[in-house]
C-alpha cells in the first residue's frame, strides 16, 4: 500500500522528488527522440507528393496528346464524310444520265427499225415499179412519147419516165443513208452509256474504299 507524502520523512520526500524529475526528464528525452522520425515520414511525404505530380503531368501530356489526336481523326473524318458525300452525289447523277441513255438508246433502236422498214418498203415498191415497166415493155414508154401533141410535151413525157427512175434510185439511197446514220448514232449511244457505266463503276469502287476507311 502506498504512503501518504505527508507521513514521509525529508529524506524520502527528496528521494521522491528526484525519482519525478527522473521521469520528467526521460519523458522529454523520449518526445525529444520522435522529431526525426516525424521529420523522415515528412520527406518521405514530400518525396511522394512530387512523384504523384509528375506522375499527374504525364497523365495530363498523354491526355493532351489524345485529345489532339481525336481533333486530328475528326478532321480526316470530316474530309473523308466530304468525300464521300460528293461521291455518292457523283454516283446519282451517273446513275440518272445512264437512264437517260438508255431512254435515248431504246429511242435510237425504234429509229433504226423504223427506217430499217422504210427502207425495205422503198425497195419493195422500186422494184415493182421496175417489174411493170419491165413486164409492160419500152413499148408503153415509146406509146406516151409518141402520143405527146407537140415537141414540148414530148420533152416532159421524157423528162417524166427519167425522173421516175431517178426518184426511186434517190430514194432509196436516201433511205439507206438514214438507216446508216441511226445505226451509227445506236452505237454512239451505246458507248457512251458503256462510258458512263465505267465510270459509276469507278465511284462505287472509291465509295467502298471510303468507308471502309471511315
Amino acid at each position: 500500500m502506498s504512503r501518504n507524502t505527508k507521513d514521509l520523512k525529508p529524506g524520502e520526500k527528496i528521494c521522491m522528488h528526484r525519482k519525478v524529475v527522473a521521469a520528467c526528464m526521460a519523458g522529454i528525452l523520449m518526445s525529444l527522440s520522435v522529431v526525426p522520425v516525424s521529420a523522415s515520414t515528412l520527406s518521405k511525404a514530400k518525396n511522394a507528393k512530387t512523384e504523384a505530380e509528375s506522375d499527374l503531368n504525364s497523365q495530363n501530356e498523354k491526355i493532351s496528346s489524345l485529345q489532339n489526336e481525336q481533333a486530328q481523326l475528326q478532321s480526316e473524318m470530316n474530309s473523308l464524310d466530304a468525300q464521300l458525300s460528293e461521291v455518292l452525289v457523283n454516283i446519282q447523277i451517273l446513275s440518272d444520265e445512264i437512264t437517260q441513255k438508255q431512254a435515248e438508246l431504246e429511242d435510237v433502236g425504234n429509229q433504226l427499225v423504223q427506217a430499217q422498214q422504210n427502207e425495205q418498203t422503198e425497195y419493195e415498191d422500186m422494184k415493182l415499179r421496175i417489174q411493170y415497166m419491165y413486164e409492160n415493155g419500152d413499148s408503153t414508154m415509146l406509146q406516151s412519147l409518141l402520143e405527146s401533141k407537140d415537141i414540148s410535151d414530148f420533152v416532159n413525157r421524157a423528162e417524166y419516165v427519167n425522173s421516175v427512175y431517178s426518184y426511186d434510185r434517190n430514194l432509196l439511197i436516201q433511205y439507206q443513208q438514214t438507216v446508216q446514220q441511226v445505226a451509227d448514232l445506236q452505237i454512239q449511244v451505246q458507248g457512251e452509256e458503256a462510258e458512263l457505266e465505267e465510270i459509276q463503276e469507278s465511284y462505287e469502287e472509291q465509295e467502298t474504299q471510303l468507308q471502309t476507311v471511315i
